[in-house]
């Protein structure tokens, strides 16, 4: 009896490597019937499943054979493969440690266990592994693949976490395992970008497109340095690449914006705008923009933060730390933070959402847009609210005297944060209306900016939130200063003394040379902020006059703001 299942097992087994998987399965099936237990048979049914697409069968079957066979490291690789097929990822890593265990010196099991605990979410468990790994089984190459992916996912996580210099060193590890791993070389220049090292970022940038032609991220990146003209090479490949049908819909919103940025450094505005132009088109293609419904929503948050609200609370912390820098979006939010946080007392936390969150965490009625749910607010509730705002703000802060939150559309939390923060102040910056919505118009913006994709919304958008920091003014007249980004940028010095004095902080020469402030600057125009202030973006609007048309009927007459 053994001997003949072996016999059919053996014929099972060729019929299988043959590619006739329905008469394997028959030939399978017809052994398990006489020993449901049958290791063998119950292993290599199981992978008939993976190969099959069927992984909860194969699990079913290789658990059996595992109960026959516990010590059999191919069985455990097997169950491995098969909840990685199922997304099931630390059950995968842990029937790989176990295949492991049983064979400490496989190269391939060594690769698979740290190639999914990198798709656990923990690159640092696979790094630490496949390091390991590399010095028992240096000639294996699928372990040198999954380590740089691993390191690249640990520099990915670092930089998230703050922490850019460590994560450099991963990127350049994962490079140096594959010099062609066009994300690593991507992310790299983004995270030189960041910290200021723009000529490094360029080279990253470059060398990702010679690996990767198709990598749209890395044109986008390429087209936004500021300072460098684009060469025709460049630009033909990125409308190549735009033009093909089996181009995704987001690669090709990035490429329409990259090409409007280096047609723009060419000096051929027309052609630029119609990228522009495209690149709004394909993005808004699914959304939409009430502006109706905008009107009321600006209006209801004039009407709920009132004087009398703002004056007499209640209110959350007596913490005069935080500095609210807002605005419209390409307003000079970023380099009035570059600027401040360039003085020992301040510390930059950034753009965060953590204002919007407490606004969140603090409505009553979730299911209605902001502001509705804060008409009741308790001190208790401010109080708590305030205190975990500060703890995401302050942590990393020091002892700084001021921390500054640029998140832009924090304009429409002012009065919220004016609660909770009693002693805050308030730096809304403001740029001439043209320039300012041009600028949004050249950028991809993201989550919660469907007023952008077309002149008329973008100029009705501006009215509103130009009569909402209006409104601020008049609320919070000793607490809210505006600052232009012309008087930034042509009289300078008198500028960066004016938001000092207001932050009731001493002038330091360090806030005149804010280039040189290494700080990280995570926004899309991180390689602009580490310029010394330029004046030729004022009146850069002049280049597309023609095709700004719509914009300046709807941007209309201004309030005036002191």
């Amino acid at each position: 009896m053994e001997n003949a299942l072996k016999e059919r097992l053996a014929e099972a087994y060729r019929v299988h490597q043959s590619g006739d998987t329905d008469r394997a399965r028959r030939l399978y099936r017809e052994i398990l019937s006489l020993d449901p237990q049958q290791a063998d048979a119950n292993n290599l049914m199981g992978v008939l499943c993976l190969q099959c697409k069927e992984p909860v069968k194969a699990i079913r079957h290789i658990k059996r054979a595992l109960q026959t066979a516990p010590r059999e490291a191919r069985s455990y690789a097997n169950l491995g493969i098969a909840f990685k097929d199922l997304g099931r990822m630390q059950e995968s890593a842990d029937a790989f440690a176990e295949a492991v265990r049983l064979e400490p010196d496989n190269g391939e099991f060594l690769s698979s266990h740290g190639n999914a605990l990198r798709l656990a979410g923990t690159p640092g468990k696979a790094v630490t592994v496949l390091e390991s790994a590399l010095r028992k089984a240096s000639g294996n190459p699928g372990l040198r693949h999954n380590l740089a992916l691993a390191q690249n996912d640990m520099g990915v996580l670092l930089n998230r976490n703050g922490d850019p210099a460590k994560a450099i060193v991963h990127f350049r590890r994962a490079l140096e395992l594959n010099p062609d791993h066009p994300q690593a070389l991507l992310n790299l220049g983004l995270t030189l970008e960041q910290v200021g090292e723009t000529e490094g970022a360029e080279r990253h940038y470059q060398a990702a497109i010679r690996v990767e032609p198709t990598l749209a991220d890395a044109h986008f990146q390429l087209a936004h340095l500021r300072g460098r003209k684009a060469s025709a090479t460049e630009i033909e490949a990125m409308k190549q690449r735009a033009q093909r049908p089996e181009t995704p819909l987001s690669d090709r919103v990035k490429l329409a914006y990259a090409l409007g940025l280096a047609l723009e450094s060419t000096g051929d505005y027309h052609a630029a705008f119609q990228h522009m132009e495209q690149a709004h088109r394909l993005q808004s293609s699914r959304l939409r923009y009430d502006p109706a419904a905008e009107t009321l929503h600006f209006q209801r948050v004039q009407e709920l933060f009132s004087r009398e609200r703002l004056e007499q609370g209640p209110f959350g912390s007596d913490d005069s730390r935080p500095v609210f820098i807002c605005g419209m979006p390409r307003s000079g939010t970023n380099l009035t933070e570059q600027i401040l946080s360039s003085h020992p007392d301040v510390y930059g936390a950034g753009e965060t959402t953590a204002l919007a969150h407490a606004a969140n965490a603090l409505s009553t009625a979730p299911q209605r847009p902001f502001p509705e749910g804060l008409q009741s607010l308790r001190p208790d509730a401010l109080r708590h609210a305030a205190e975990r705002y500060l703890g995401e703000l302050t942590r990393p802060a020091g002892t700084a005297e001021r921390v500054t939150d640029t998140t832009p559309m924090n304009f429409l939390l002012i009065g919220f944060a004016a609660q909770l923060f009693p002693r805050a102040r308030f730096i809304v910056c403001m740029r001439e209306p043209m320039d300012n919505c041009l600028s949004l118009f050249r950028q991809m913006l993201t989550g919660g900016n469907e007023y952008s994709h077309q002149l008329e919304h973008l100029g009705g958008y501006y009215r509103l939130h130009a009569q909402l920091v209006s409104h601020w003014q008049d609320m919070l007249p000793t607490r809210l200063l505006v600052s232009r980004y012309e008087d930034l940028v042509l009289e300078q010095e008198q500028e960066v003394r004016r938001l000092l004095e207001f932050c009731k902080l001493p002038f330091d020469p360090a806030c005149l040379a804010h280039h040189e402030n290494r700080r990280v600057v995570r926004s899309p125009n991180a390689s602009q902020v580490r310029q010394p202030v330029y004046s030729s973006s004022i009146g850069a609007w002049k280049n597309y006059e023609k095709e700004l048309e719509p914009l300046h009927s709807a941007l209309g007459t201004q309030p005036t703001l002191l």
